[in-house]
């Protein structure tokens, strides 16, 4: 659009701290949830999220390395951790192998399916999943702080497949 700024073309997110973080629109429309907010009401000074501002620091992180550029689909099933031998870019590798913390981890894969990011959603349960594959039930409660108050029933489906 001639005579447009490149303020224009940027979405206020808006952490549930309050923190503001100015993202490219296409960016912040790999969010389902943004974009419907954006596109159902047209010109919005921010969009408030309900997520923290260091995950959504990590988020925008994410969208803006992906904006016009979609990840690659990462195959399954997985013989090994990395990533990027099953069709994740190096970046993308890169991005899940520096978030080491469980607790991280957990809060950003909620993030990324509250907000509707499908590509990091997928990237982050993939990292979940190298994480778990070929441990015990056990170990896996041990390494995510997993109570053992689940069910016998549905331990038992878990552990049967």
């Amino acid at each position: 659009m001639a005579g447009s700024s490149a303020s224009e073309d940027l979405v206020r997110l808006r952490s549930a701290e309050g923190e503001v973080f100015a993202v490219p629109r296409r960016a912040a429309c790999m969010s389902t949830v943004v974009r419907g907010i954006v596109d159902g009401k047209g010109a919005v000074d921010e969009v408030p999220l309900p997520v923290g501002a260091a995950l959504l620091s990590k988020v925008t992180e994410y969208c803006r390395h992906h904006d016009g550029m979609p990840p690659p689909e990462i195959r399954k099933p997985f013989q090994s951790p990395d990533l990027s031998k099953y069709g994740a870019s190096e970046w993308d590798a890169a991005f899940a192998q520096a978030v080491h913390e469980q607790r991280l981890l957990h809060e950003l894969t909620l993030a990324a399916h509250e907000l509707g990011i499908g590509c990091l959603l997928d990237l982050l349960c993939s990292k979940t999943a190298c994480l778990i594959q070929g441990k015990s039930m056990e170990e896996i409660r041990r390494e995510f702080s997993i109570g053992a108050d689940a069910a016998t029933v549905e331990c038992r489906m878990v552990s049967e497949g």
